[in-house]
């Protein structure tokens, strides 16, 4: 009987801790911190796995009100506790029976560690819920219900909670090993809340949005708005954006390609510094002092394409980093030039592979593909990854009926009015003849894309390398993994 009791009291009290901590644990004001963080980083409220100091004094005050009931009901039961050496206290006969029962140092010790039971309980449900728990939004605000890890989820691969049974899902039946598609409501709903952005300039002057399955299928695309803040021509799906540093991606592909033909090696420092004997060179900058004087020193680690791929080998950008905006002066370093020696011109910021920096290491790990093919990175781009994707939109130097429907780029003053601004990367929508040639195609930052086609590279990707348009191969399952 006493078994029974600890089980069926336990159970009540963890049970009581989990719901006192979910349903009062709302009430609090302070972001929730996720349990099964190394840092307990902040969440999204709602989040699996998120925990709140109030959330949890509420899961132990849960936990205290089943233990608190327990000891009043104990003079009904029989509660004679024993271990292997004989009792702990109380005997097998209730004191409504004539036994000895409880004493309030008993009761006392009940009392603790059933809360501390419970309330440990809660905890123990909220830290598997980090790790195993699927993450839910709702479709229609986009907002975390659960999520797991702390990761915000898109609203049109999760089920909303409304109880009205045709609004319960945004995702269509689907066959089995097909990928969802989305019903006319969802996508009304996705499609009025762009307009809604794209209608006050001032918060995006317009917007393309698209959504692929990884058969190339597309499950949802729409344009919204203005190309430009000062302009009243219309984004359309034909819309042409600089893609920035999506384009970081593609030379990814171009890489890896190079590793399947054994052309080139991740770890390989040696072939890294046969085809760019300037990495060989290269110094860390260690400081600028007040005079603009640089100090610069030798590393010690040599760079290999695996760092320059994953932004380790040393590199940073200048408008990241105050100490390269200064070593660049008077004469300014600006990556968007088009000029190489801004971009591979640049000094280290720490010792190859020993840290991370977002900076120009793409663009260096761009001219070794380049130096091994013999190709200007634009013309590699073009014969090894679009032409057998079916891609004509994607390119450095955007073609006449590109620039007609280029988006504009547009700029938030410190008033909050967005105006329209010259472009950034702007040499590549200007150069013709010989002068294409002399311009850096930046494996960083350089490309421009119709939105739709460069789903179709993703949609290339996800179905693990191979086009499900075209059927040609792009890259391996296993180069993808890496």
């Amino acid at each position: 009987m006493a078994q029974t009791f600890w089980s069926w009291v336990s159970n009540y009290a963890a049970v009581a801790a989990d719901t006192f901590s979910s349903e009062l644990g709302i009430l609090s004001k302070s972001r929730p911190r996720l349990l099964t963080s190394w840092n307990f980083r902040e969440v999204p409220p709602g989040t699996n796995g998120g925990i709140t100091i109030w959330g949890t004094l509420a899961g132990f005050l849960g936990a205290s009100t089943i233990a608190l009931t327990s000891v009043i009901l104990l003079p009904f039961c029989t509660v004679g506790l024993t271990n292997r050496t004989g009792k702990l206290f109380g005997d097998n006969q209730s004191g409504l029976e004539g036994g000895s029962g409880w004493g309030l140092q008993e009761k006392a010790a009940w009392f603790v560690a059933i809360t501390l039971w419970g309330g440990f309980g809660s905890l123990l449900d909220s830290a598997l819920g980090g790790w195993f728990q699927e993450s839910v939004v709702d479709a229609k605000t986009g907002k975390v219900i659960e999520g797991t890890g702390g990761a915000r989820v898109s609203a049109m691969y999760r089920q909303d909670r409304a109880e009205d049974a045709d609004s319960r899902s945004r995702i269509e039946s689907s066959p089995p090993n097909m990928s969802p598609t989305l019903k006319q409501s969802g996508s009304k709903d996705i499609r009025d809340a762009i307009d809604e952005t794209t209608a006050d300039v001032n918060n995006i002057p317009g917007c393309v949005f698209v959504v692929v399955n990884k058969e190339g299928k597309t499950l949802f695309e729409h344009a919204s708005g203005k190309r430009g803040a000062d302009t009243q021509a219309p984004m359309t799906l034909d819309s042409i954006f600089w893609i920035a540093s999506c384009t970081k991606m593609i030379c990814g592909i171009a890489a890896m390609q190079l590793v399947e033909q054994d052309k080139l090696d991740l770890d390989d420092a040696d072939k890294v510094e046969e085809l760019c004997p300037e990495l060989a060179k290269v110094r860390i900058l260690k400081s600028v002092d007040e005079n603009g004087k640089a100090e610069l020193v030798e590393k010690k680690n040599r760079i290999t394409m695996r760092m320059l791929l994953s932004h380790t080998a040393g590199f940073g950008y200048s408008f990241f980093n105050h100490d390269i905006r200064r070593w660049g002066q008077p004469s300014g370093c600006d990556e968007f030039s088009g000029h190489v020696k801004d971009v591979l011109g640049q000094p280290l910021l720490f010792e190859p592979g020993t840290d991370w920096q977002y900076g120009v290491g793409i663009d260096w790990a761009g001219t070794v593909v380049e130096r091994i093919s013999g190709m200007s990175l634009n013309d590699y781009f073009q014969k090894n990854i679009f032409q057998p994707l079916g891609i004509k939109n994607i390119s450095f130097f955007p073609s006449a009926e590109m620039k007609e429907t280029l988006a504009h780029m547009n700029q938030k003053h410190v008033n909050g009015q967005i105006r329209e601004r010259d472009h950034l990367l702007g040499r590549p929508l200007i150069v013709e003849g010989d002068d294409v040639a002399r311009t850096f195609n930046s494996a960083g930052a350089g490309c421009f894309a119709r939105p739709a086609e460069y789903c179709q590279l993703l949609a290339t990707l996800l179905n693990s390398g191979t086009s499900p348009i075209t059927g040609n191969r792009i890259l391996s399952r296993d180069s993808i993994t890496q």
